[in-house]
């Protein structure tokens, strides 16, 4: 972790290999990737926890083409360890995301970014129940990446200084620290250590592991004579301010602790000096370069997109209610909540259309519309079944989905009543013979 991941990045750059050869190249990651970060995080802060996608992609499009589903959520205020221990965010994030799964794994390759929001005083819970939030997923560009902030080539240039002084110093103490120390080690000292740790000495000498057992009975003293001080108590008001006293003496010691390391920081590594000697010169690119694309993994993109292409006439009902659903979507910039918990309820009503075929057929009739939106649209009356009255229904379905989360905006109508337009069409005027998706309708894709 150390050597690979905080120190030379080098995880985010393609640069470790495994001891059989193989280089690990997160963009291989298929599955969705949730970043957590936090602007009150002043260990990772969101610029340095969102960074990698910098590194590997110049544009969406190219996280597109990868078929990789980002995902990042910035809270405003949590400290670096309550994203992951905190019962406020566990209670809000960790449980939005576990209840909310399934909608993630329906998106599309891209850049997203989720939002979760307290429900309205309309919605909201019975006095005594937890609160009730809202999530929704909405599209992101790199700009957005970047405008939370990010390394300066001069920064890229210091971090790189670093890396090189630790390589260094991790190869003298490997060859001339590291057999002196196993040959004095054991497993005894090793608990030994442990237990006399300072931060845990502080508490071991209280606890009845202690010889002296004094604080056992003090505190069950305390516990049996405790009474609720006076509002009026002069010692409540002195441990108040002595405590505010405290908290802002800790809060400018750290300040000013950081000011110091990150001007020493500066101007050790940043000096030309330190950099020459270190091998980095001024005149050079980025001292991290980005990693590229194998060939066989542009071919293999190239074959997926012309096999996609040719889909573009094919399917049945259900793959034209997923290209309505997406080609109104996309007009709305947001995924929410609501709207899947709508899909999520029509499906149940229809136990013949599995969540994972319809999930499969969101994710291409998506990359349908990506690749030739006009012609996936022109085509859409092919796909639907013959029977009018199978296709009102069908129509309702997808008109019950897209409302689901509130009032459509001026471009989401339009493409609603297009939509509505051509699933009026009679769909053999749009081919003289029927298609594989009319063939195939007999796999239990109706909606309706």
């Amino acid at each position: 972790m150390v050597d690979n991941r905080f120190v030379g990045n080098k995880l985010s750059t393609a640069q470790i290999v495994t001891s059989d050869g193989i280089r690990l190249d997160i963009r291989e990651v298929k599955t969705p990737i949730v970043c957590f970060c936090s602007q009150g995080d002043n260990i990772t802060p969101p610029q340095q926890a969102l960074d990698w996608i910098l590194d590997n992609y110049l544009s969406v499009d190219e996280i597109r083409r990868c078929g990789q589903k980002i995902f990042y959520i910035v809270d405003q205020k949590v400290g670096h360890l309550p994203i992951f221990v905190g019962t406020k965010v566990a209670a809000k994030d960790h449980a939005e995301f576990i209840n909310n799964m399934e909608l993630i794994d329906a998106m599309p390759p891209g850049l997203y970014e989720i939002q979760i929001t307290e429900k309205s005083a309309s919605l909201s819970p019975s006095p005594g129940e937890a609160p009730g939030f809202d999530l929704c997923i909405e599209p992101r560009s790199l700009d957005d990446i970047r405008a939370l902030g990010c390394n300066s080539l001069e920064d890229e240039r210091e971090f790189a200084a670093v890396a090189q002084v630790s390589e260094l110093n991790n190869a003298l103490y490997t060859t001339y620290l590291q057999p002196w120390i196993r040959a004095m080690s054991s497993p005894q000292v090793a608990r030994a250590a442990l237990k006399l740790n300072p931060l845990r000495l502080s508490y071991s000498l209280l606890s009845d592991m202690s010889p002296m057992r004094a604080v056992a009975p003090l505190a069950e003293k305390a516990r049996a004579e405790r009474t609720v001080p006076a509002a009026d108590n002069p010692f409540v008001a002195m441990q108040q301010q002595f405590s505010k006293a405290m908290i802002d003496a800790l809060n400018l010691y750290r300040d000013v602790r950081d000011q110091l390391t990150e001007q020493m920081f500066h101007a050790v590594y940043g000096s030309p000096v330190v950099q020459a000697a270190c091998g980095i010169s001024r005149n050079d690119g980025p001292p991290r370069p980005r990693p590229g694309l194998l060939p066989s993994g542009r071919a293999a993109v190239d074959v997926e997109i012309a096999r996609v292409a040719g889909r573009i006439a094919e399917g049945g009902p259900l793959d034209a209610a997923a290209r309505a659903l997406v080609y109104i979507a996309k007009a709305e910039r947001r995924v929410e909540e609501r709207t899947f918990d709508a899909l999520r309820k029509l499906l149940l009503a229809h136990p013949e259309v599995s969540p994972a075929d319809f999930k499969t057929a969101l994710r291409e009739q998506w990359a349908i519309l990506t690749i030739d939106e006009r012609a996936a649209i022109e085509t859409l009356p092919q796909l639907l079944p013959l029977d009018a009255t199978e296709r009102r229904s069908l129509l309702d379905n997808v008109h019950a989905i897209v409302t689901a989360a509130g009032n459509l905006g001026a471009d989401g109508r339009r493409r609603l009543r297009e939509i509505e337009e051509l699933f009026e069409t009679d769909a053999r005027r749009g081919s003289a013979t029927p298609t594989k998706g009319h063939v195939a309708a007999e796999r239990s894709a109706e909606l309706s």
